[in-house]
């Protein structure tokens, strides 16, 4: 049987059990409480994985469904951490979409600032990335003390 590069790690196509997969590729212990998977990249920041021969599923909708219950259409998973690869079933949270949606507008995306106050509207930092002012202000001060 074939084995991945990895030790301790099963190619996906050998695994019958997403549950298996999932744990096998689990990893624990990043700042902030975040889990992550260990392979298989990431798609526009969101971890994935593969069980079988079936297509990638998205580790967060299969690690909410795993500990939580599964996800009826039309709704979706949020992080509710902002941090799109986390796939920790505590930072997530099933809502509709539009739901998800208004709450991108609502809280910046490193999830510290309230953007409905108006102190903490949204600034392009000096790299040109769009952030809540205070963000930006931090960004381009860490930025000026690396020089």
């Amino acid at each position: 049987m074939a084995r991945s590069n990895t030790p301790g790690i099963r190619w996906p196509f050998e695994y019958e059990d997403v549950e298996d997969r999932f744990f096998d590729i689990l990893t624990l212990g990043h700042e902030g409480g975040h889990w992550g998977l260990s392979t298989e990249g990431h798609a526009n920041g969101y971890s994935r994985m593969t069980v079988g021969r079936k297509k990638r599923q998205m580790g967060h909708i299969v690690a909410y469904e795993l500990f939580v219950e599964p996800v009826p259409d039309p709704l979706e998973v949020d992080h509710l951490c902002n941090t799109k690869w986390c796939v920790n079933p505590g930072h997530l949270e099933m809502k509709t979409g539009a739901a998800n949606t208004k709450r991108a507008f609502e809280v910046c995306g490193a999830g510290l600032h309230d953007l409905t106050d108006p102190v903490n509207q949204r600034a392009r930092s000096h790299d040109g990335r769009i952030r809540c002012k205070p963000c930006a202000v931090e960004y381009d001060r860490a930025r000026r003390e690396v020089k």
